[in-house]
């Protein structure tokens, strides 16, 4: 890679070092910790995209929303620390009442993202809800989809970033987690993410976790992948604890 990849509007990135593995495809290893590579430009533009959504934001008045925000970036935070990246280093939008990642396979392997997300936010939400009341307490919607995307004017574009934020509305997942206040969070997963990289049994999340359900959102109709939560997950076991 080399140094004129951070002129124009890109930010400078650390450059990588002389005995640095070559860069990756998207199936390779990710890089050591809080180093960045940015495909932007070399073909390999193709990123798993997670979009986090708080449930009931708008029924909190302002005082209430400014203390949620704060505390989903610092439940978000320390997700990416327990993932192995620096959430600063990332294109991290705030979409008011939730968060949306783009995770290059330079960051994380697309085989390890919905395990380190899902888990990760399973863990810090947990701790969070011992610390807070009832009101305060965060429960999340969780989107994810693979695709191609770039960088725009200020911001990225791509049509993944039109199908999340459908996903992330569907009625199934909004259901699952109206019908059991216990859930912390639910998600779902794309149908080309799921069968690309969960169906083949890669993660501690197995694709028997996940329930087809149907994505009915404006002008999206389509299968995806509704994973919720048991009450005790169990590493590669698809069955809960006694």
């Amino acid at each position: 890679m080399s140094s004129k990849e951070s002129s124009g509007n890109r930010p400078a990135l650390p450059r990588r070092p002389v005995n640095a593995r070559p860069l990756p495809t998207w199936y390779t290893e990710a890089v050591p910790s809080g180093r960045w590579v940015d495909f932007t430009g070399t073909g390999c533009d193709l990123q798993v995209i997670v979009l986090i959504d708080v449930v009931g934001s708008a029924r909190h008045d302002s005082s209430r929303q400014k203390r949620m925000r704060n505390d989903l970036f610092d439940i978000v935070d320390g997700v990416a620390e327990y993932a192995g990246f620096e959430l600063s280093r990332l294109p991290v939008s705030d979409m008011g009442d939730g968060l949306r990642l783009i995770l290059s396979p330079g960051v994380i392997k697309p085989t390890r993202v919905v395990d380190q997300v899902v888990l990760g936010l399973l863990a810090n939400l947990r701790e969070h809800r011992r610390t807070v009341n009832e009101a305060a307490r965060i429960r999340l919607r969780v989107a994810f989809d693979l695709g191609v995307v770039e960088p725009h004017r200020s911001g990225w574009s791509g049509d993944p970033l039109v199908k999340i934020a459908r996903l992330v509305d569907a009625y199934p997942l909004r259901q699952a987690l109206d019908e059991n206040r216990s859930l912390d969070l639910a998600a779902v997963v794309s149908d080309v993410l799921f069968e690309t990289v969960v169906r083949h049994g890669y993660g501690y999340i197995g694709p028997a976790c996940f329930q087809s359900i149907r994505v009915k959102v404006k002008e999206l109709d389509a299968r995806a992948w509704l994973y919720v939560p048991p009450p005790v997950t169990c590493g590669r076991c698809d069955k809960v604890p006694a």
